[in-house]
């Protein structure tokens, strides 16, 4: 019912109305417990909750700032510069103009 709705509204050029009716048929959808898979459920908490159903640009922007903020932390944290070993030369090195030995 409300993809009808949503549809006739979209149909009407009412785009807020016709929003309002696709976050109620989203939330139908993530509550239907017969209609709907528990993996769809999950997808659609977690579309829910990361940015209410592409409609709340404010929890999008929180979870890409939490994302970045995260991926700083793990790359600080677990970065290749902490546990990288001193690179050691295979070859001979010559100082102070001196000739390298021969041999």
């Amino acid at each position: 019912m409300y993809r009808a709705l949503r549809k006739a509204f979209e149909v009407g050029k009412n785009g807020p109305r016709a929003a309002d009716f696709y976050y109620g048929e989203m939330e139908m959808r993530r509550r239907d417990r017969g209609g709907t898979t528990r993996a769809e459920r999950g997808l659609l908490h977690d579309y829910w909750l990361l940015s209410g159903y592409g409609l709340l640009a404010s929890r999008a922007l929180v979870g890409l700032a939490a994302a970045m903020i995260i991926t700083v932390l793990l790359l600080m944290g677990y970065s290749t510069q902490a546990t990288a070993r001193p690179i050691e030369s295979a070859g001979r090195s010559v100082t102070n103009g001196a000739s390298p030995p021969t041999g």
